[in-house]
């Protein structure tokens, strides 16, 4: 992605649908709904953007943070979950178009994993800590590992729920 625009290529007749034509934005990251249906951008002026995956229309967009956005998931409920450079981790509720702050963080969060079996979040951070923390606006958060100075570079959780962590 970039200032030059994504282009989404269909399946069955290879057709593209571009977006971000003549725009500054800079994407930095992007993901993909559970049902594949919704695409979701994240900019580097913390502009978060929803597509249709069908059709590349826009379905929303809206300010996320002043600073750039690090990483963006679905959940299962159906909410997006973003990071940002300003050390915040989000969630969206799209149905409402609400956001609350889960956690703000000592330091920047490098990696972001959504488990598909509880909708917990798993976030990596700059000084190797793992946190866990569950969606919703009194969301606790508990440290699943401590720090050893180096950055947690990605996480994922595979189908048997077991978490996948690369860089620290």
């Amino acid at each position: 992605t970039g200032s030059d625009g994504l282009s989404l290529r269909g399946k069955a007749d290879m057709s593209t649908h571009s977006m971000f034509a003549n725009t500054a934005e800079i994407n930095y990251t992007l993901t993909i709904s559970s049902d594949g249906k919704m695409l979701a951008t994240g900019g580097s002026s913390g502009l978060i953007s929803i597509y249709t995956v069908d059709d590349a229309r826009l379905l929303t967009k809206w300010k996320a943070s002043d600073r750039r956005i690090l990483q963006l998931g679905f959940n299962n409920g159906g909410h997006l979950i973003s990071t940002s450079e300003d050390r915040n981790v989000k969630e969206y509720d799209l149905q409402s178009q609400t956001d609350v702050v889960l956690s703000q963080f000592e330091v920047k969060p490098s990696a972001l994993a959504i488990n598909p079996f509880n909708d917990s979040n798993v976030i990596g951070l700059e000084n190797g800590k793992l946190y866990s923390m569950a969606s919703g606006k009194n969301a606790d958060k508990k440290i699943v590992r401590e720090g050893t100075g180096d950055p947690v570079a990605a996480l994922r959780i595979n189908e048997g729920g077991t978490l996948l962590a690369v860089g620290f």
